[in-house]
C-alpha cells in the first residue's frame, strides 16, 4: 500500500466492516465514501448493515463506483476463525478479514478495536470513520478545515461511535495540525 506526500494511502478498495459505514451513516455522511472505488462486504457485513437500514441501494448513491457483497470462502473463515482465537471478534469480523485476505486488499474499515488488532496481526491495515473523514478532507471532498472539524464533532455527537474522552482530544488536535 503506497503513501503519498502527505501521509494519505493511495488504496482504492477497501473491505468494510459494518461500523464505518453506519457511522456515516448515522451523520448523513455517506457520500464521504467515494474516495474509494471499490468498496467489498461480506455478507454477514451486509446483513448487519440492512438490520439499520442501510441497503446496497443506499449506498451505491455515494458516488463509489463498485460496490459487492461478497462469499468469504469457508476455508478461509476457518484459518481465519483459528488464528483469531484471541480476540474477541465475532462471525462478520471473521469473515471481513477472510475476505481481504481472499481478494488481497490491505485495507479494512472499521471502528471495532478487537478487528483492529486482529486486522493487525494479518498485516492488513485498519482504518475508522475519523480515518474516512480525514481521507476525504485531504481529497477535498471536505472543502475546508471548518467543515472537517464539524463533521467531526457531528461523529462525536450524533453517531453510535464509542470515543474516549481521550482520543476525542487527540482526534481534535490531530486535525487541527491539518494543513
Amino acid at each position: 500500500m503506497k503513501q503519498t506526500k502527505n501521509g494519505a494511502w493511495k488504496v482504492r478498495s477497501v473491505v468494510a466492516d459494518t461500523g464505518p459505514l453506519l457511522h456515516l451513516s448515522e451523520i448523513n455522511n455517506l457520500s464521504l465514501l467515494k474516495v474509494f472505488s471499490n468498496i467489498y462486504m461480506p455478507n454477514l457485513i451486509h446483513l448487519e448493515l440492512k438490520s439499520y437500514g442501510i441497503s446496497i441501494a443506499k449506498l451505491q448513491k455515494t458516488g463509489v463506483l463498485n460496490i459487492q457483497t461478497v462469499n468469504a470462502d469457508a476455508n478461509e473463515i476457518n484459518k481465519v476463525f483459528k488464528r483469531t482465537r484471541d480476540y474477541k471478534v465475532n462471525h462478520a469480523d471473521i469473515s471481513t478479514i477472510a475476505v481481504a485476505n481472499e481478494k488481497k486488499i490491505p485495507l479494512v474499515l472499521t471502528d471495532d478495536l478487537q478487528l483492529r488488532k486482529a486486522i493487525e496481526s494479518y498485516g492488513l491495515k485498519p482504518v475508522g470513520t475519523i480515518g474516512v473523514i480525514i481521507k476525504a478532507y485531504r481529497e477535498n471532498i471536505i472543502g475546508s478545515k471548518e467543515l472537517l472539524l464539524k463533521t467531526i464533532n457531528k461523529l462525536f455527537e450524533q453517531s453510535s461511535l464509542f470515543i474516549s474522552p481521550a482520543f476525542k482530544s487527540f482526534t481534535l488536535e490531530m486535525v487541527k495540525r491539518l494543513k
